[in-house]
């Protein structure tokens, strides 16, 4: 009977600090439509007016220009919002689209033909809420023109291809979920363990569980084992977030470089409820240790 060892649960991530004035689009040529039906198609077109003029998502908001051949150029925000983080859709100098860690949509758009377009009209529990999906990057739900009516995101295939992460102060945490947690950009660091929990607060990013509170983390649930034919199979379950895919590793040692996926990466539950995994090895005789692996769906640069 082989031993099942498991070390400290760990996630892997990484990414490149982005300015937040950085324009270069995140759609692609073939993901990029939605549809109104006062507004006819409307298509992120990257280059047009400018160069780096088109769609852009992050983390935490959009900007550039989209263009509708009904109403002409709408933008979803000049990517500088005055927190640094989001907008704050007060004023006519800090507007625009942004973006929530469970991937809502809210704020406002600006055509200059069509006035303002609202994608915050609905609480996050309305299925028809203007969103992007975190695990495949489509957008979904409609967003609101007093004077067009409803437009919807999700009617022609307009997708973000990566959501870019900003890390200001270099410590492997991207500032909007830093600030979403902490509030501040100096409570949390790459190796501190701010609530204590044994899971430093860079791991709790990765995870996406709260660095503020020890009763959220990673954590294996249960495991139990099957043996078939000369095959040994270890089930897993372990608690998961809706912002995450995750994947199990194993090692026949604990050591750094030797840690391969045991299967292919399983989608995140979309309302965040413990996942169900298994690995097979060969033969079941032999030592094996295991661990779980978080990660952003989306590239994150």
């Amino acid at each position: 009977m082989k031993t099942l060892l498991f070390p400290p649960l760990r996630a892997l991530l990484l990414f490149t600090a982005l300015p937040a004035t950085a324009q270069q689009s995140t759609l692609s040529d073939n993901d990029a439509l939605a549809w109104g039906a006062n507004t006819g198609w409307i298509t992120p077109w990257h280059n047009s007016p400018a160069p780096n003029s088109g769609l852009r998502c992050t983390e935490s908001c959009l900007s550039g220009l989209i263009w509708s051949a009904n109403c002409g150029w709408i933008t979803f925000g000049d990517g500088t919002p005055g927190n640094g983080v989001r907008y704050g859709n007060t004023n006519g100098t800090d507007t625009g689209v942004n973006l929530d860690r469970a991937g809502n949509l809210s704020g406002l758009a600006w055509g200059a033909n069509i006035g303002w377009i609202n994608l915050g009209w609905a609480t996050a529990a309305n299925a028809q809420r203007p969103r992007i999906d975190l695990c495949t990057g489509d957008f979904k739900g409609y967003a609101w023109s007093a004077n067009t009516g409803w437009i919807n995101l999700g009617s022609g295939g307009l997708r973000t291809e990566t959501l870019p992460l900003t890390d200001t102060d270099h410590d492997g945490i991207s500032d909007g979920w830093e600030l979403d947690v902490a509030g501040n950009l100096t409570a949390l660091t790459a190796t501190g363990d701010f609530d204590k929990d044994g899971f430093s607060d860079r791991d709790e990013f990765l995870a996406d569980t709260s660095a503020v509170s020890a009763g959220e983390k990673l954590d294996m649930l249960k495991f139990w084992h099957l043996s078939n034919d000369g095959l040994s199979t270890w089930n897993f379950q372990w608690t998961s977030r809706p912002t995450r895919h995750y994947r199990i590793l194993q090692s026949p040692a604990m050591t750094a470089g030797s840690w391969q996926p045991a299967g292919a990466a399983i989608w995140s539950d979309p309302i965040g409820l413990p996942i169900t995994g298994n690995a097979i090895e060969v033969p079941n005789t032999a030592r094996m240790f295991y661990r779980i692996e978080a990660f952003l769906p989306l590239p994150a640069h």
